[in-house]
C-alpha cells in the first residue's frame, strides 16, 4: 500500500440542482489509506450453493466466448 490518503464515500444524494452528490453517512469526511483498493461486500457462504455457481460461471463463460465469436451470445454454434 501507498501513503497516499483519499476520500471514501458510501452514498449517494441528490443535490438542490438534482445531481447527484457523493457523500457519507455520517456526515463526517473519512479517507482510506492507499490510493489502490478493492472494496467488496462479504458474502455469506453456503456450500449447497457451490453446483449452481460453477453451472452458472461456466454459463457466464459460454455466452462470452459465443458473444466474440459469433456476434450474439444467443447464437449456437451447432
Amino acid at each position: 500500500m501507498d501513503t497516499e490518503q483519499v476520500q471514501s464515500f458510501d452514498t449517494l444524494m441528490p443535490s438542490p440542482e438534482g445531481e447527484l452528490v457523493k457523500s457519507n453517512r455520517s456526515g463526517k469526511e473519512e479517507f482510506v489509506k492507499g490510493r489502490y483498493f478493492v472494496i467488496r461486500r462479504p458474502v455469506p457462504i453456503n456450500e449447497t450453493a457451490n453446483p449452481a455457481l460453477k453451472q452458472m460461471i461456466k454459463d457466464l463463460t459460454l455466452a462470452i466466448n459465443k458473444y466474440y465469436a459469433f456476434g450474439s451470445c444467443f447464437s449456437d454454434d451447432n
